[in-house]
């Protein structure tokens, strides 16, 4: 499976509003569920917010994060980095609800593993 297929399937599924494969450096690679220009403003900011979560987490020795999740009035926004190298991409998922979080969190440990590197 390659990583568009994933992030496809993963669109798909109940409760994501909008989700996007991005550059550590918070460059747009593809997004789904929102226009693009969103998207591309939304992607600098979400891989910001998973820098801050790793330095929080350096700070307190407690490893590299896999996920940071923000919860937001309108639901919850979830990053999480596709693989462990340091330059590996992240998925950014806009949820509707935290209902739906756990389920789109074992949905993505389900599918990662299963994209060709």
């Amino acid at each position: 499976m390659t990583i568009h297929e994933a992030l496809d399937e993963l669109a798909q599924s109940s409760g994501i509003l909008s989700v996007a494969l991005l550059a550590r450096d918070g460059r747009l690679l593809r997004g789904l569920g929102a226009d693009q220009d969103s998207l591309s403003a939304a992607a600098s900011a979400a891989a910001a917010a998973f820098t801050a979560a790793l330095g929080f987490s350096d700070f307190l020795g407690r490893g590299e994060p896999r996920q940071a999740t923000l919860d937001c009035e309108s639901g919850p926004l979830l990053v999480t980095a596709t693989g462990a190298d340091a330059g590996s991409p992240l998925i950014a998922v806009a949820l509707d609800s935290m209902a739906s979080l756990g389920r789109v969190r074992f949905q993505l440990r389900v599918l990662l593993p299963q994209v060709e590197q």
